[in-house]
């Protein structure tokens, strides 16, 4: 079933995709179960998108993370919905992502134009604020804001690949 945050998830994953297009060893995917424990299969998510370095890319029905070496997907993009949103599912999301190994999780809010980042890992983790220009450490895209709107809040204004290309500004295809 296609949601209305789905073409924002699949640009994503296209973007993402298309970079890592020559390193097999990158997984991305969208709309995938991720269990992160077999012993307990009731204990499953379905990001928007995932990305796990160094499991080889190919075609999943799902993620089962023991059948993967128990790599957890070390990055997750969650696309906000009504659904999600209000029903304070997102905060759910964000905490099953972090318990079960995801070392950095990006919130995109469309309608906002706002991207938020969670990142960590052993050491803690940390809430990157909005108004900040951010690189993530694992995938080293770069991530502008800049003022817009009579509020001056920051909007994702610009995306930057890590060879410092620019990626059109996210937009559903």
């Amino acid at each position: 079933m296609e949601t209305a945050q789905h073409p924002w998830a699949a640009n994503i994953a296209t973007n993402l995709s298309a970079w890592y297009k020559r390193d097999s060893r990158v997984l991305v995917a969208q709309g995938t179960p991720w269990y992160p424990d077999q012993r307990d299969r009731s204990v499953c998510i379905t990001p928007d998108v995932l990305v796990v370095l160094g499991r080889l890319n190919y075609p999943r029905s799902a993620y089962e993370q023991w059948e993967e070496n128990n790599t957890a997907p070390q990055v997750v993009f969650e696309v906000v919905s009504t659904e999600n949103y209000l029903v304070g599912r997102m905060a759910d999301r964000l905490h099953f992502c972090l318990f079960h190994g995801v070392q950095e999780c990006y919130i995109y809010d469309a309608r906002r134009e706002t991207i938020s980042a969670v990142s960590g890992g052993a050491a803690g983790f940390q809430v990157v604020p909005q108004n900040r220009e951010w690189v993530s450490p694992l995938l080293g895209i770069r991530f502008l804001p800049e003022p817009s709107g009579f509020d001056g809040r920051p909007a994702l204004k610009r995306v930057l690949l890590p060879n410092g290309e620019p990626c059109d500004r996210l937009k559903p295809n």
